[in-house]
């Protein structure tokens, strides 16, 4: 697991434990959104515009890419970097590390259906652009959408959630069914504080969906289990000040959230990790950032 921390990249062992530290040198706040892709680890730093490149075999930095005005989120698909830049969204081929296309779309993340096959786009003007990743053209757009929520895949539903970190007028994910139809679940009581749901993600495990809310009724930040099924709140889980990224880990069937800060609302944070059984099992000191990679 790799997790930003100020102008570093902590990296945590399936034991849970911190291994290496890997400085990403550039400009406070340093490195900010992370991909696992083609067996290598994608830092952007949106303060220098590039992207710097890790080994997970030796946990060293590889290269850096630059070229970027202010690279944000990224997606791996297909042996392709799909990267949030500015008012466009650029493709970079790995293994020539040079951009291949460009989008004109003001994307804020990504998403995958493997149920439609298409590449979904957040857009910071509240719409969802889909497109066929082989093609690079956009074959549909849903509108109605928040501007900055996190994707994940829900294999059992065959749906792709996004959660709403605007909150207004209450703590919200997004459905996208496999015929790209766009529904809203709403959460009234269990993000009630701050109403911003933050990341998300599927456990093969429990066969739960996670999804952290910023601050709940007991100004805590919170991760919300949903029965993948039925959408139904099985539990609350308790991590921390706030919520950020949210990652599932294969390699010990942990998931793990991101809590950006502590109690006093300043770094540094804490990495949780919950176990199959949808208990706390530790926090571990990491940092501030809240982005995750699982290699």
């Amino acid at each position: 697991m790799y997790v930003t921390y100020g102008s570093n990249v902590s990296v945590v062992n399936s034991s849970n434990v911190v291994t290496h530290t890997i400085l990403i040198k550039g400009k406070n706040p340093g490195p900010e959104y992370l991909t696992y892709c083609q067996s290598k680890v994608f830092v952007s730093d949106v303060n220098v515009g590039r992207i710097s490149v890790i080994s997970p075999s030796s946990n060293k930095l590889l290269k850096t890419i630059s070229g970027f005005t202010v690279p944000g989120f990224t997606y791996c698909l297909s042996g392709l970097l799909w990267v949030e830049d500015s008012t466009f969204v650029k493709i970079l081929n790995l293994t020539t590390y040079k951009v291949v296309h460009s989008i004109n779309e003001s994307a804020s993340s990504f998403g995958y259906s493997p149920a439609t096959k298409e590449l979904y786009i957040d857009n910071q003007n509240g719409s969802i652009s889909i497109y066929n990743p082989s093609t690079f053209k956009r074959v549909a757009q849903l509108s109605g959408a928040p501007d900055s929520g996190y994707f994940a895949y829900n294999p059992v539903k065959k749906d792709l959630y996004l959660t709403n970190p605007a909150g207004y007028p209450t703590a919200s994910l997004m459905l996208i069914s496999s015929s790209n139809h766009l529904t809203q679940l709403n959460f009234s009581s269990s993000c009630g504080f701050s109403k911003a749901l933050t990341g998300i993600a599927y456990s093969p495990a429990t066969k739960d969906m996670y999804v952290g809310c910023l601050i709940d009724n007991n100004f805590e930040g919170t991760v919300i289990v949903l029965n993948a099924t039925t959408d139904a709140i099985v539990t609350t889980i308790s991590v921390g000040y706030d919520t950020g990224g949210i990652a599932y880990d294969a390699s010990n069937m942990d998931i793990y959230a991101a809590s950006p800060e502590n109690l006093m609302g300043s770094p540094p944070g804490v990495l949780a990790v919950i176990g199959h059984t949808n208990t706390l099992l530790k926090s571990i000191n990491v940092g501030n950032e809240g982005s995750l990679a699982v290699s």
